[in-house]
Formats: structure tokens, sequence, C-alpha cells
């Protein structure tokens, strides 16, 4: 008599988006939205005093609001946002921040246009700006390495990514970056990865992974990518034309890639 055994005779190989969602899976961090709304509720006890009746808000943004939080490579950040009516320069208003928060014993570390420090074991990024009379959402924000400034938005920034279907593919990139240690700053990734993906169909990751790495490969080192709120911001500028190759030399290494395991894990 013939019998079955208990096991099957194979095991069945995953197709490569079942790959790459379960690439999504082990690097997801559930945990990270709660600690930012906890560390962003304590951080204003510390910036009111300093702001006084100029602050307007203290708010959680980044990966972290829209969904692309990634396990390994994720820092916090806080948006301080204070009112148009004042009249410190925005070179004031971000040393003024730097130093108070180091008379609080926080050591921010000077970054482009945030401050970084280590607040609950967690890496956070502080950017604050001015508002523009008459326009809600939109800040001037001082640029410390060139000692000027910038107009952005980043309420908008979040609704755009949040919002664009276009998650798994922006959190895929993110794991790639960390893995094969790509220098390329977060806001031009997402950026970079929904312009690669226009007109392409929702949830069909490998797909669409390849035809964005084609675009990193190929038209990346040569684009002009602006800030959807602001098209004087040229958010490409924030990599040297080496870096640009460099990021598209990986990518092209990810397209002649045999398997899904050689790209992400």
């Amino acid at each position: 008599m013939f019998v079955l055994p208990n096991a099957p005779f194979f095991t069945p190989v995953p197709s490569p988006d079942q790959y790459l969602r379960a690439v999504l899976g082990r690097h997801e961090l559930p945990w990270a939205a709660s600690l930012l709304q906890t560390v962003t509720s304590e951080l204003r006890t510390f910036i009111a005093p300093w702001a006084g009746a100029a602050l307007r808000a203290v708010r959680p943004t980044g990966s972290c609001v829209k969904g692309t939080a990634v396990k390994g490579q994720t820092d916090f950040d806080v948006f301080v946002s204070i009112s148009s009516d004042v009249d410190w320069s925005l070179h004031d208003l971000y040393f003024g921040l730097r130093d108070h928060l180091r008379a609080t014993g926080l050591q921010p570390r000077q970054q482009d246009v945030s401050l970084g420090i280590v607040y609950r074991g967690a890496k956070v990024d502080v950017t604050v700006g001015r508002e523009q009379p008459g326009r809600p959402g939109y800040h001037s924000i001082y640029r410390s390495r060139a000692d000027t400034w910038t107009l952005t938005n980043v309420d908008e920034h979040v609704e755009m990514v949040r919002s664009s279907g276009r998650l798994e593919e922006i959190r895929l990139f993110k794991i790639w970056r960390r893995q094969k240690s790509i220098d390329l700053p977060s806001f031009l990734l997402e950026v970079a990865t929904l312009l690669a993906l226009q007109g392409r169909p929702r949830g069909y990751l490998g797909e669409n992974l390849r035809c964005a790495f084609r675009y990193f490969a190929l038209t990346f080192p040569v684009a002009r990518i602006v800030d959807p709120a602001n098209s004087n911001n040229i958010v490409s500028d924030d990599l040297t034309d080496k870096e640009k190759l460099m990021v598209a030399r990986h990518a092209a290494i990810a397209l002649r890639s045999a398997h899904w395991t050689d790209v992400v894990r």
C-alpha cells in the first residue's frame, strides 16, 4: 500500500514579490511611531521656554510619520515651527536653539538644516523653521553649511510620500541603501523613487524595483530633482556628481543580480 509522506516532496520557492514582502516584514518598526510621539512631547518641554510665545508647534515628521521607517537606519525627526512675527534671523533661530539644547544637557550636533541629538536612546534630528506670512505650512529654514536659507513645506513632504502608494518600494530602497552602505539622503531617495515609478502599477514590487533601479542607474546621475514644495530647492544638489555616480553603480549591480537575495535581505 502506498503511503503519502508527512512532508511535501519539495519546498515551494517564493515569488519575487513574496520574498520582498518578507524582507519588509523583517525590517518593520512597529514601536517607532509611539516612541516618536513620546520624544516629541517631551522635547517640547525643553524647547518651549526658549521660544516662548513665538512657538507655534513642535511636531513629529520624517520617515515614521510618512510610513517609510525601517529597522537599523531610522532617525526620528522633529520640526519646530516659529511664528513669522519674530524678528530673529534664521541664523539666530538655528544657533539659538542649538545653544539652548546644549544648556539643557542634550549635546546637539550641528548638521546642515537640523540639530542632531540622542534622546531616550534614539537619534533625533531637530529642525527649526520660521513661518512664511500668509503661506500655511511653508517655513524658511537655515542651512548652516552654506550660511544661507531655503523655503520648504515639511507637511507637504509627508503627505506626498504617505499618499503615494509607493511606501513598500521606498522602504525596500532604504533597506538596500543601508545594506550596501550607499550615501543617498532620505528625501532625495523618496522623491527620486516616486519619479522613477510614475505611471507604474501599484503592488508589483519586483517589477517596480527593477524599473526604479534602471532610473537610478541611467537617469539619476544627470537628473535635476526639485523639492515638490519649492522648485527653487534642487534636492539633487545634495549629492556631488561623484556621489551620484556611486549610487548609479550600485543600482546597475542590482539590475545585474540574478537573485533578489543578492540585492536586499
